[in-house]
């Protein structure tokens, strides 16, 4: 048995089957995986390089290629260095951090979510979580330290065959994850307390997508409830997620409670629905935020180009805005506005949607020539969006080598961007943002095609630097060293 953390990857691994060192490593974290829980403590108020992260390193940036590593940049006073890489063994999907300072990341050929401990003098691999069918997306729920696997299933039914229950009923699946002790703690218990599965929890078919609902300021009766998009059956499966208290359980926690059907008749080829929510439908729910000032739930159907404005406690429909193009959906930090993209390719023009929430008829959308607009991310003062410019070889005009920068202090207003030129991407290009003090200092950008992060100074938004990762990156995640490690 292992008692101690190990790091995966590097010159340590050169001497060692690979083959022989990954089973035995499978089943010593399948024991540990049943060996019980920690206590649920909460994280630490602050965490800073006494931690034991090496001296001068302000933050690491965690990148996901598709040759199954995980690079590692150490960003600080020295600039930008990659260290050894992480090995899993597998093409890295999307990246989250817990409220406890653990890593999850989703392995979707090996139906795992894999948890590192980013602190200390170096990042470290924890376990392997094994969760429902080839994993996709992932998001951190509100409470902090439950992760939730949105489970992309069989790519053609949409439906988790390693899930016994989900295959069963035909259906398929999220994963929820609890993440229990708080990382940088070099002990016997690591590896179990980074996480466990607590359900797989059954959903309608095909690509997810999650929201949270959660009480506002203004509207305490709001329910904490998950609801998870199905694009195949074009749903939303509403889950209920309030455990209760220990003296009261809620029986019906991460259960199914509702499901909401998008179909739309005015938008059907048909023109028709029905009542059975196992018709598919051709809505293309793509897309969810929940806004805390309208304590509403906005999604996004791509196939339809409409947003659902839903009240989480009815849980139904309230209103539908037919906006043209709707390919994913955002909220700004304080949940005033919500930002839908979207894509015309027949005039290879990008679409951005700005929604008011307190008006939510006023809905103005600009165009993008030339531009396909695809993750995009917000400083925490609200004051500026980063649009990442996805590629694709449709067009020789499509820019396929740039990341926008949007001043939006002044809302619903949206002036012309900065024009960052970055590396190149053949598809999409993840973004992320360093803060330090509550400011933005740098954003993070990757390039598929050559294989390497852009580091653009947040300030003069210019690309100050360029690391090559080694492989083909897909997925970022920006971790901060410096003050409260309890990342949002």
């Amino acid at each position: 048995m292992f008692s101690k953390s190990y790091r995966i990857g590097g010159s340590a691994m050169k001497s060692i089957n690979q083959v022989t060192w990954f089973k035995s490593l499978i089943a010593v974290l399948t024991l540990f995986a049943v060996a019980g829980c920690g206590s649920q403590s909460s994280p630490p108020s602050s965490l800073s390089q006494s931690a034991g992260a090496p001296a001068g390193v302000e933050a690491r940036i965690f990148v996901g290629n598709t040759n199954g590593t995980v690079s590692v940049i150490e960003h600080g006073v020295a600039g930008n260095t990659l260290v050894e890489p992480i090995d899993l063994f597998s093409s890295v999907g999307d990246m989250t951090s817990s409220r406890k300072n653990h890593i999850f990341i989703n392995l979707g050929g090996t139906n795992q979510v894999a948890a590192l401990d980013p602190v200390g003098e170096a990042a470290t691999f924890r376990k392997f979580i094994p969760v429902g069918q080839r994993p996709v997306h992932i998001n951190r729920d509100p409470e902090g330290s439950r992760i939730w696997v949105q489970n992309d299933s069989d790519p053609a039914t949409g439906i988790d065959t390693v899930t016994a229950a989900c295959n069963t009923a035909q259906t398929g699946s999220v994963s929820v994850i609890q993440n229990h002790g708080t990382a940088g703690h070099d002990d016997e218990e690591e590896e179990v307390n980074a996480g466990e599965v607590l359900a797989t929890i059954c959903v309608g078919k095909g690509h997810h997508k999650a929201a949270f609902s959660t009480p506002t300021a203004t509207d305490g009766s709001i329910p904490l409830r998950a609801f998870i998009s199905n694009i195949i059956d074009g749903t939303i499966s509403v889950i209920d997620n309030d455990p209760g208290t220990e003296a009261s359980p809620n029986s019906n926690y991460l259960t199914v409670i509702d499901t909401i059907d998008l179909c739309d008749p005015a938008q059907e080829t048909g023109g028709t629905c029905d009542a059975d929510l196992t018709t598919p439908n051709e809505a293309g729910p793509h897309g969810m935020v929940f806004s805390n000032v309208s304590g509403k739930i906005y999604n996004n159907n791509e196939d339809y180009g409409t947003v659902n404005i839903i009240n989480p406690a009815t849980p139904a429909i309230e209103t539908t805005l037919d906006i043209g193009f709707a390919g994913a959906t955002h909220v700004t930090p304080d949940g005033r506005f919500v930002i839908v993209r979207g894509f015309d390719s027949s005039t290879v023009t990008g679409k951005l949607t700005v929604i008011d929430v307190t008006n939510p008829n006023g809905a103005a959308t600009h165009d993008l020539v030339n531009i396909n607009p695809g993750a995009i991310e917000f400083t925490s003062d609200g004051t500026k969006m980063y649009v990442a410019g996805s590629g694709s070889t449709q067009r020789p005009t499509q820019r396929r080598d740039v990341v926008l920068a949007y001043d939006i202090s002044a809302l619903p207003t949206l002036p012309a961007p900065v024009e960052i030129t970055v590396g190149t991407t053949t598809a999409g290009r993840s973004i992320a943002i360093l803060e330090e003090g509550g400011e933005a200092t740098h954003v993070f950008a990757t390039n598929r095609t050559e294989g390497t992060v852009s580091v653009i100074d947040a300030t003069t938004d210019t690309v100050v630097d360029t690391v090559q990762v080694g492989g083909t990156p897909t997925s970022l995640l920006v971790f901060s060293l410096e003050g409260d490690l309890s990342h949002e």
